[in-house]
């Protein structure tokens, strides 16, 4: 015999008998934990009104079918029992039988006929008890016009009456109780003051009568208790899966947001690795392109020491001339490409600000856009990475330039000041300005104030990050004509050798470029 075999399965059949036991006592504990947040009055057990009405509404629909089936058996039960009056008063049945047959059965069946119209859900309550008030003061005036000792039987009939109040006619408890007290203080004005009942049938009577109208009373007062627990439960249910619903309607649309998002950095990322090759190419111009341009320039030079006409060698020494511009712009060219050391020198910020211009003066004349400068003569020199702070400007002047660029008489400026602790380089142009909802986020990552097509929104976010490292502040606005102005705050402080890096592996990138 497998006796291994034999205690797994004990170890199994014991994990799943613990396994309902705990799930057991946690439904009891959560039965128990609602049972004391249940928001009901402990008498009435009224709902807030919020929740009182749609209870109602509730209860009322739910509970009409059977009111129907207690007024039709209520009728036909207090008919059956005319039988008896024949039985004990043959005398009094004419009496007896017209308190049945011409007010109370009538007005049962009435009941339930007028139950069929729209108006009876609200109204039933009242209705309900006042019909079976009249039916147990029927029999209280039965009891009443009986002779003795006949007329001590008669109050038997008043527990059926409590019956159908407390547990059969879906009254209730405060309209119950009401209408149960009604009727005991009835009975006890007749019993006592009209039939003059003996003091020990009359006490005999009471503790029966008294016992079942107060259990009648609690086991209303309970089933009402379950009834509007059960209502608040399924209320309760109904707000989680609303809840739930909101929530996977929300979802839903983060999914589609981000898969926006997600489609749309895709594409900003294919046109990024774009914009690296053709670095990589620019690089490889530059480098392809210099020695030709030089060999040129010296040939040109040593052209002009011959005897040559005067007007060849004006021409020449314009040649020479534009061979200094290429080989300044391919130096430009090369140093903006060059990676990052992340160390800085004293720099003359104007002279940056004249090479990253150079740099896009085929741009400017292309679009027509007239380049104001405004320097500060008494700009100091600045403690910065050189080839970082070249690419923040590059990134605002082209910005700049092509907000304007679609504007008839466009116009760039690029202002200098210099402040007590500080310097301050501000990029105006006249175009559309910065539209109302990206104000507050156009330096995050892929925010771009641009079609798709023209930007990827790394721009102003890769700048923000170069300032905020240099310990600077660079800030964004509509000018109160036209246009935006960027302005970019560089502090005079301590010559610090180093920057920290602007993503966390950017030496690790450095040190791989200064390696090879």
């Amino acid at each position: 015999m497998d006796y291994s075999a034999v205690t797994q399965d004990q170890h199994r059949t014991h994990s799943v008998m613990k396994g309902f036991d705990r799930h057991f006592r946690k439904r009891a504990e959560t039965q128990q934990e609602l049972s004391a947040r249940l928001p009901v009055h402990r008498l009435t057990l009224a709902f807030p009104s919020a929740l009182e009405k749609p209870f109602l509404e509730r209860y009322r629909s739910d509970i009409l079918p059977m009111q129907r089936l207690a007024l039709l058996s209520g009728a036909m039960l207090y008919a059956l029992f005319a039988v008896l009056d024949v039985l004990i008063v043959p005398g009094q049945v004419r009496t007896l039988w017209t308190i049945r047959f011409a007010v109370v059965c009538p007005l049962l069946l009435g009941c339930f006929c007028f139950s069929f119209s729209s108006i009876f859900k609200r109204h039933s309550q009242v209705l309900l008890a006042v019909v079976i008030a009249i039916a147990a003061m029927g029999i209280i005036v039965m009891g009443a016009v009986v002779p003795s000792p006949a007329n001590y039987l008669y109050y038997a009939g008043l527990f059926l009456v409590f019956f159908y109040l407390y547990t059969f006619s879906g009254v209730l408890f405060t309209h119950a109780a009401v209408t149960g007290l009604l009727i005991v203080f009835a009975y006890e004005i007749v019993a006592f003051w009209v039939i003059h009942t003996p003091f020990y049938i009359l006490t005999n009577n009471n503790f029966f009568f008294i016992s079942a109208s107060c259990l009648g009373m609690l086991a209303c007062y309970s089933l009402e208790k379950s009834t509007r627990r059960n209502f608040y439960l399924d209320h309760l249910l109904e707000k989680e899966r609303a809840k739930v619903v909101e929530a996977n309607l929300v979802l839903e649309r983060k999914v589609e947001e981000r898969s926006r998002q997600l489609e749309k950095t895709c594409k900003q990322l294919v046109h990024s690795e774009k914009l690296a090759t053709a670095g990589l190419l620019a690089a490889s111009i530059v480098h392809e392109f210099g020695s030709p341009i030089f060999a040129i320039r010296n040939f040109l030079q040593n052209m002009q020491t011959e005897k040559i006409a005067e007007e060849d060698k004006n021409f020449i020494a314009l040649a020479v001339e534009e061979c200094d511009r290429l080989r300044t712009l391919l130096g430009s060219l090369r140093d903006f490409h060059r990676p990052t050391s992340g160390r800085k020198e004293a720099v003359d910020l104007h002279k940056i600000l004249d090479d990253i211009i150079l740099l896009c003066s085929r741009r400017l004349q292309a679009a027509s856009v007239e380049l104001h400068r405004q320097y500060d003569p008494e700009l100091p020199e600045l403690w910065v990475v050189k080839d970082q702070i070249k690419q923040v400007a590059l990134n605002l002047l082209a910005n700049a330039i092509d907000a304007v660029t679609n504007e008839e008489g466009g116009r760039v400026s690029i202002t200098t000041e210099v402040q007590a602790d500080a310097v301050v380089v501000h990029f105006e142009d006249n175009g559309q300005g910065i539209a109302p909802h990206l104000k507050d986020r156009i330096f995050e990552p892929f925010v771009s104030n641009k079609a798709a097509k023209i930007g990827t929104g790394l721009g102003l976010a890769i700048a923000y990050g170069i300032v905020r490292s240099h310990g600077g502040s660079i800030e964004a606005e509509n000018r109160e004509t036209a246009g935006a102005r960027f302005s970019v705050t560089l502090p005079r402080g301590e010559k610090s050798p180093i920057v920290e890096p602007l993503f966390p592996f950017q030496s690790n990138i450095d040190k791989t470029d200064s390696e090879s």
